[in-house]
């Protein structure tokens, strides 16, 4: 008589089981390593916020300059702002306000925002010509920091 037993061996039970610990390290270690993919995802979710932030601000003082320019020179209807500094800070201010508070209950969903030492939002002023002024974005270890000046702000890459 024949003895077919089918099945596997323990052997190639043992190599695949091998494998399998192997695959799950390597995937674990990708996952949460230290340029793992949350990290990763982290690093990202930061980044965007700070440029969401920084957009928002943008636009705001490009609006507000705009705003400035076409009551004084073009429409001849010159109301609120009296200088283009001014029209500056009150972009910076709503921007401050509005993008940067936090949305929910968590601790690292705000933005801090530093001026630099020219801007003046209580009385609406930049010193000088407003040039070279700085806004500095600061959110969870990243800043990005923004010139400003008479044509808006221009913002350099995040740091950390």
């Amino acid at each position: 008589m024949k003895n077919n037993q089918k099945g596997i061996t323990l052997i190639a039970l043992v190599v695949t089981i091998i494998v399998l610990l192997i695959l799950a390290g390597v995937s674990i270690a990708m996952l949460t390593g230290q340029n793992g993919i949350l990290d990763r995802a982290s690093e990202a979710s930061y980044q965007t916020k700070l440029q969401n932030v920084a957009e928002s601000m943008s636009y705001n003082v490009t609006e507000a300059i705009t705003d400035y320019y076409n009551k004084n020179y073009v429409d001849n209807t010159a109301s609120g702002e009296t200088t283009v500094a001014a029209a500056i800070v009150s972009g910076i201010t709503s921007s401050m306000t509005a993008s940067t508070s936090p949305s929910t209950a968590k601790s690292d969903t705000s933005v801090t925002v530093t001026l630099g030492t020219g801007i003046n939002t209580d009385d609406k002023t930049i010193s000088g010509t407003a040039e070279n002024d700085t806004v500095t974005l600061s959110y969870g270890g990243h800043t990005k920091k923004g010139t400003v000046s008479t044509a808006g702000i221009s913002w350099a890459e995040i740091d950390g």
